[in-house]
């Protein structure tokens, strides 16, 4: 799973361009998405070379690592180039605390930020597998581990629970491709095959592995 992160508001609190006060839980939760093979990319309004020589976005940056965070990539999706010329970045989770319908603490004199203590039980049980109250998924998925994967015949060693179309034609070093051919293959003899078209995600559960639209990646 891919998820963009915003900065002010939510892993720190508005002090724009100062790096504000932690928000409660942010680095402590995107650590744990993280361990359970969740990819995060930096998706903040913030810039360097402002007039008055601050760079915001390399303190934010230097802010998460300096808390034991690092980005997959700051603003951008490094592999959607292969099948897209947009500028947003694709994932298939946004936070942001300007997002409509985003759980928000609404502290006193403050600006309200995110409250992750209800946005990382609901990512966690999706990636965990774990079905959460009021929610339908069909079928457990184990925790990340190293999976084998033949794209159009090349092996490839993949660690996460989700594998989208552009991640696999920036393995591949190709441009694009109409139709991929993909094999999954575990210690236990299981094997499975199938073909993927642009936009379309592969996820990986234990009895194999499904390919859905990459809107619909809560499907089993």
């Amino acid at each position: 799973m891919i998820i963009c992160v915003d900065f002010d508001g939510t892993i720190v609190e508005h002090e724009f361009p100062r790096v504000g006060a932690p928000v409660p839980k942010a680095i402590e939760t995107l650590l744990h998405l993280q361990s359970l093979g969740a990819t995060l990319i930096l998706w903040t309004m913030r810039s360097d070379g402002r007039d008055d020589g601050t760079n915001p976005l390399s303190d934010a940056v230097e802010y998460c690592r300096s808390q034991g965070l690092e980005f997959w990539a700051v603003n951008v999706n490094p592999l959607q180039k292969s099948w897209t010329d947009s500028p947003k970045a694709y994932a298939q989770v946004y936070i942001d605390d300007a997002a409509y319908g985003c759980p928000l603490v609404h502290a006193v004199g403050k600006r309200p930020y995110v409250d992750w203590s209800d946005i990382g039980q609901s990512l966690s049980a999706k990636l965990e597998g774990v079905a959460m109250p009021g929610a339908v998924m069909q079928a457990a998925v184990p925790k990340p581990q190293e999976y084998e994967i033949r794209l159009n015949g090349r092996l490839v060693k993949w660690n996460s629970l989700f594998l989208d179309y552009g991640q696999i034609m920036g393995m591949l070093g190709k441009a694009q491709d109409d139709v991929l051919s993909i094999t999954y293959s575990r210690a236990d003899g299981f094997r499975e095959s199938g073909t993927m078209i642009r936009g379309q995600v592969i996820r990986i559960r234990p009895d194999g592995m499904t390919i859905v639209n990459a809107m619909d990646t809560s499907a089993a």
